[in-house]
Formats: C-alpha cells, sequence, structure tokens
C-alpha cells in the first residue's frame, strides 16, 4: 500500500488536491498492491495519507469522492447546454453502425 499512496500524493503534488480521485475498476486486473486488494481497503489507504500529516480532511474528502461528484456535475451541465442549441445548429453525430461499417470496410481485401 505504500507505493500506492506514494503516487497518489505524487499526483495531488503535481496537481494539487482537485484533480485526484480513487477508481475501484479491479475488473481485469492481475496484480494488485498489498493491502490494496480491493475497495474494502480504501479506509486503510486514507488513514495512511492521513497519517503523513499532508492531507487535510477536506483533501481526503476529494480524493474520495467529492472531486468526481465536482466534475461529473461540469459534465452534466456541459450536456445540458446542448439543450438550448437549435437542432439544426447542433455538430452531426455519425450513426455508429456507420462507423463500424466503414471500420470492416478498411480492413477488407
Amino acid at each position: 500500500m505504500a507505493l500506492s499512496s506514494e503516487h497518489i500524493e505524487y499526483i495531488r503534488n503535481i496537481t494539487g488536491p482537485d484533480h485526484v480521485g480513487l477508481g475501484g475498476d479491479y475488473d481485469g486486473i492481475e496484480r494488485v498492491s498489498v493491502g490494496l486488494e480491493d475497495v474494502s481497503k480504501y479506509p486503510d489507504l486514507i488513514q495512511a495519507l492521513w497519517d503523513t500529516g499532508r492531507w487535510t480532511e477536506e483533501d481526503l474528502e476529494k480524493l474520495s469522492g467529492r472531486n468526481l461528484l465536482r466534475v461529473f456535475r461540469a459534465v452534466e451541465k456541459v450536456n445540458f447546454s446542448f439543450y438550448e442549441i437549435p437542432i439544426s445548429a447542433r455538430i452531426p453525430l455519425i450513426p455508429v453502425d456507420l462507423i463500424k461499417i466503414n471500420a470492416l470496410a478498411s480492413e477488407m481485401p
């Protein structure tokens, strides 16, 4: 777990506490950090970061999910802003099926 906490601190030191977060997608990985085998170990990780004395309670709240919520709210705001644009002014979307057909066609002899 020490390596994971050092990595998180490294990122925080570069980007600041507003731009770091935890992701709990353990599907498809073959190795995990000792002491961080699954998300049930997150409290231990948070405690380890707290114990360094370099993380405030607010920083740890941001790491634990507040940053994600802030970013997703901004994403939703942008998404909802598209509804204010007339349909005729929107960038046309290419149908997914067409993209797949073109990708396969380019691979055919």
